[in-house]
């Protein structure tokens, strides 16, 4: 009994420590827009791993860029800066500047 209590209690921390932080699998595609994906009605495109994705996570339908190029948009999404505030970040023929955080540092 107190060996079940024990697992159990184990078990329960870990599935706790774990809801601390969210799970979040973000994915960019250059040049691939909502209708390249099955998930979002596309025929022609093959796309099971993500339509799995999307049917078993969270999906975004009313998501939108402020940006027509890539380079800033993907400055945006890596800082949630807009791009207005991100300088020479937010050109496309540019460089990146050491004081720009980003998320996955």
């Amino acid at each position: 009994m107190i060996r079940t209590f024990l697992l159990l209690s184990l078990l329960a921390a870990a599935v706790a420590n774990a809801a601390d932080r969210p799970n979040i699998l973000y994915l960019l595609a250059d040049d691939a827009s909502w209708n390249h994906i099955g998930a979002y009605g596309c025929k022609a495109a093959r796309t099971p791993a993500i339509d799995r994705l999307a049917h078993d996570g969270a999906r975004f339908n009313f998501a939108f860029c402020n940006s027509p190029s890539c380079t800033p948009s993907r400055g945006a999404m890596l800082t949630g800066q807009d791009i207005g505030r991100l300088g020479a970040a937010a050109n496309l023929w540019s460089f990146w500047p050491d004081t720009a955080a980003v998320y996955p540092d």
